[in-house]
């Protein structure tokens, strides 16, 4: 009985020892060493970052594609944690939680395009209301966060946040004077400072529109919503920018993407070739962070919008 006590605990510490040389491996090169994906969409980095024994979502890359964050929450979605791991002389390190985050915790974090700030929604899903907040680098770490002003902070929640390259801010919010429940919202900063919000009225229904991601240079979104039309609980949509500063109609992605799962929180990667998403099984209780190749989609999917050229 002994014997056998002893060869299972060698058995276990050479198991260990084999997955973390394959996870060292692994986490060498682009996107953590993982092989591209096609025109079909696959988990992301699976046991590395989308894992069975959790709930992941809410993913993005720094623009210099050096570093990575997602979210991690529990069954109940009551408490949130944001992961992070950086390219470090073409090895990423270890994800770890961001040691900054409020007690609340924190999600669906987002780099600023200057690469000097992160952006994150905190608060939870159960106790309310969610708000931005921000957290500034200071040399190899991070400052405490800071809560971001009126009015982009407002009654009611404000999550999953995105920036143009101006710095054109994208967010969800379920404030009074909206066309559903959660509505999108864009902000242009002035001088700096987000002065104003707008209800993105051309996008929005009388559904639950969020998750929005929109692209550096402004010329299309991509966003999650419940509308009439979907696949599943949840659908993205895609919408590109006209001359006249107006949006197209958005147009779901497709059964290749979207799936009787709950699909949100989209993510371009910096150099426009792949798109990260997270599904959600609500009924199996599993949500993880999934990749496509999406630049000749998009191509395609900008042609049947009849956009040419540049529409800034």
């Amino acid at each position: 009985m002994k014997f056998l006590k002893i060869k299972r605990l060698l058995i276990l510490i050479v198991a260990s020892s084999i997955s973390h040389v394959g996870y060292a491996q692994s986490l060498s090169g682009d996107y953590l060493g993982q092989k591209p994906p096609g025109e079909s969409p696959e988990k992301f980095a699976p046991g590395i970052i989308s894992r069975d024994d959790r709930y992941e979502l809410m993913s993005a890359f720094s623009p210099d594609g050096k570093e990575f964050c997602f979210t991690v929450t529990n069954e109940q979605w009551s408490h949130f944690e944001i992961w992070y791991t950086k390219n470090e002389s073409g090895k990423w390190t270890e994800p770890k939680i961001l040691p900054f985050l409020p007690a609340s915790g924190g999600f669906g974090p987002v780099f600023s395009p200057d690469n000097k700030t992160i952006y994150f929604s905190a608060s939870n899903w159960v106790t309310h209301p969610s708000t931005i907040w921000y957290s500034n680098r200071k040399n190899d770490s991070w400052s405490a966060p800071v809560k971001m002003d009126v009015p982009v902070n407002s009654k009611g929640d404000q999550w999953q946040f995105s920036m143009a390259k101006d710095n054109t801010l994208i967010f969800t919010s379920n404030r009074q004077g909206g066309t559903g429940s959660y509505d999108l919202y864009i902000s242009e900063p002035v001088n700096n400072k987000y002065t104003s919000v707008a209800n993105l009225t051309g996008l929005n229904s009388p559904a639950d529109e969020y998750s929005a991601f929109i692209a550096p240079d402004k010329s299309y979104i991509i966003f999650s919503s419940q509308r009439k039309g979907t696949f599943g609980w949840d659908d993205l949509y895609i919408t590109f920018r006209q001359k006249n500063k107006t949006w197209t109609k958005p147009v779901n992605l497709g059964p290749e993407i979207n799936t009787i799962h709950a699909e949100f929180a989209p993510h371009v990667s910096p150099d426009g070739k792949y798109l990260f998403y997270s599904k959600w099984d609500v009924k199996n209780k599993w949500s993880d962070i999934y990749w496509v190749r999406f630049d000749k989609r998009l191509a395609g999917l900008k042609k049947e919008a009849g956009i040419m050229g540049n529409q800034n």
